[in-house]
């Protein structure tokens, strides 16, 4: 079975949504921003979920550190995400399993260019 992870970032936490290919829900749960917590989460299933992040500000150490755990991660350009910032009725959870969801529907995904750490700490170094 295939697993498809949806993940809300916000500040200081984080909600995740982990369905499965026929988009019944494993997991939705409010998570600390705490790389660890979120890992130990996700190596809860029998096969890596596949992984959606919205790209926000602080994207970073969350994507770098689930790939590095293993985990394909896509990053999910915010405005591509009509379904999200179009939704009537937003909470984290619905953000979080629409992220899931579409991570399904779309095996590709909408990719965001992801910056090698690298070049994103000369750009840091530079504003």
């Amino acid at each position: 079975m295939k697993f498809y992870c949806g993940i809300d970032l916000h500040a200081k936490d984080c909600v995740l949504c982990v369905i499965d290919n026929k988009e019944k829900i494993h997991l939705r749960e409010k998570v600390p921003n705490r790389l660890e917590a979120i890992v130990g989460m996700l190596r809860g299933f029998s096969q890596k979920p596949a992984v959606a992040v919205e790209a926000s500000l602080n994207w970073y150490w969350l994507v770098d550190g689930l790939e590095e755990a293993g985990f394909r991660v896509k990053l999910a350009n915010t405005y591509g995400l009509h379904m999200i910032t179009g939704a009537k009725v937003k909470t984290d959870p619905r953000d979080a399993f629409s992220l899931a969801n579409k991570n399904a529907i779309r095996d590709r995904f909408f990719d965001r260019h992801k910056r090698n750490s690298n070049c994103r700490q000369a750009k840091s170094a530079l504003t």
